[in-house]
């Protein structure tokens, strides 16, 4: 059974053990409303509550907190994860239940920092939320949102997502033909969304299972042992794992190891061996796993250098039979990805920054991009590299050293406005650069990363800058504030 079904089988026991002649207030402002029967029956369940006065307003625009909350109770979520967010109080109503949230793994919060609990929610990131539960692949089907009449709307960073959810039946259009995805729900919309959806997704969800890093994030040059886990989605029989690693992570025969769990605390440890490694060290191909689900895969690498910093990816592709037909209900292999996040240390010099941090795809925007430097610089060199869908525009854009602002000249822009070179600059160590980008168009969503290579005095590797001539310093940037 699967556990969405478990939920609702718990739940019409729950309601058949409810003592006879029970009855629960009924709100007088649902009467009539299209929603009637069915917010009754919420509130009967105790899945939804009436408003301090009494009403309900099933007109009224659902927040993000409270479409939270529903989710949870519907279900069944009651983990928490420790979360920090910076528009979060305390004592917020909807605290405990964004917590949860975090533990399901359906909320992440935004780039900023923020989760805006007190914020409608919209439509497409209800039904982002939706498939992020269920575990649905993005749909690469380019005709399933052909149904709505306003698709060039949908939003790029949701459209996957939001036509997986499309394709199971759940979100219908309105009687236009329209999606409206930046619409928002109201508090009878939401419960109408979330009352089949554990049925329906019962059908859909994915047994991907879960890939994790113990220390998923490190400081750049140092040396750590890293642990990557995979957590088994179905009951493997003479499974295979094969885990991915990015470029600067290895794995070596005789020094790293494997260990294969179950759920009763029984584990097998294989030392790896040549057989289990291929392409230099960056996959290792584990077969003949029988463990049962929510058992588990772990990659023990000895010490590794910390490549550059910046995201890097690590992915693993299983299958629960190791047969090349499908193994019913799921699909034959998963594929599941986890990021290695690579800082500067603390109090590094020579670091490029980006400011702000993330905007909404669509918008205009000035960024800038402040280099500290990490050496005395004489007559040295610094080059911006930008990504190609932000270029630097010739007596627009600004450069900033020492309180002297100029614009920038031609003769300084290269690569069609992706490298900017500054040359003859003179600073302390700990001065700062700044290179603003004037009212700039922001792409699609992200991640874009920003680069920098600089020379303190200019004579190529004869006094490199803090790293090295040419080396790079990089900064993450996430054009994107959906969850």
């Amino acid at each position: 059974m699967g556990k969405f079904k478990k939920v609702a089988a718990v739940l019409a026991i729950m309601l058949f053990l409810l003592p006879a002649g029970v009855s629960y207030a009924q709100p007088q402002d649902v009467a009539g409303h299209w929603a009637e029967e069915l917010i009754l029956e919420w509130l009967d369940k105790g899945w939804a509550k009436c408003c301090e006065d009494g009403s309900f307003n099933p007109d009224a625009e659902i927040t993000r907190g409270e479409f939270m909350a529903l989710t949870n109770r519907v279900f069944e979520f009651t983990d928490s994860a420790t979360v920090n967010f910076s528009d979060l109080a305390e004592d917020h109503r909807y605290g405990e239940d964004i917590a949860r949230a975090v533990a399901a793994g359906y909320i992440s919060g935004f780039a900023d920092g923020t989760v805006r609990p007190d914020k409608p929610i919209s439509r497409i990131e209800a039904a982002v939320i939706l498939a992020k539960i269920a575990g649905l692949p993005s749909s690469e089907d380019p005709t399933i949102l052909d149904r709505f009449t306003d698709k060039d709307g949908i939003p790029a960073w949701g459209r996957g997502l939001a036509g997986a959810v499309v394709a199971t039946g759940l979100l219908q259009s309105y009687e236009d033909g329209s999606f409206r995805p930046e619409e928002h729900l109201t508090r009878a919309e939401a419960i109408a969304l979330l009352n089949n959806a554990p049925d329906v997704m019962a059908e859909y969800t994915t047994k991907n299972g879960y890939l994790g890093i113990v220390q998923s994030v490190a400081e750049s040059g140092s040396v750590k042992k890293l642990v990557i886990y995979y957590v088994l989605g179905e009951d493997f029989t003479e499974g295979i794992v094969t885990f991915h690693l990015p470029p600067g992570i290895t794995a070596a025969a005789s020094r790293d190891m494997v260990v294969i769990s179950d759920t009763s605390g029984r584990y097998e440890t294989i030392i790896l061996e040549p057989l289990h490694i291929a392409k230099g060290g960056q996959e290792v191909h584990v077969a003949g796993i029988t463990a049962p689900e929510e058992g588990g895969v772990m990659l023990l690498l000895a010490e590794q250098k910390i490549p550059e910093p910046g995201y890097h990816n690590i992915s693993v592709i299983a299958d629960a039979d190791g047969a090349a037909g499908p193994k019913a209900p799921s699909a034959d292999e998963v594929f599941e990805t986890a990021e290695l996040f690579s800082r500067m240390p603390p109090g590094y010099e020579g670091i490029l920054q980006v400011s702000p941090v993330s905007a909404r795809s669509g918008s205009k925007e000035n960024l800038t991009l402040t280099y500290t430097l990490g050496d005395d610089f004489k007559r040295g060199w610094i080059e911006f590299n930008l990504p190609a869908e932000i270029v630097a525009t010739p007596g627009q854009d600004k450069v900033m050293l020492g309180g002297i602002e100029k614009l920038l000249t031609a003769a300084e822009i290269s690569n069609e406005g992706e490298k900017v070179l500054l040359t003859g600059i003179t600073g302390k160590k700990g001065d700062t650069v700044a290179l603003a980008l004037v009212n700039k168009l922001i792409p699609e969503p992200g991640p874009y990363f920003f680069k920098v290579r600089a020379d303190a005095d200019g004579e190529g590797a004869a006094k490199p800058a803090t790293l090295g001539a040419g080396r790079e310093f990089m900064a993450f940037f996430a054009y994107s504030e959906i969850d």
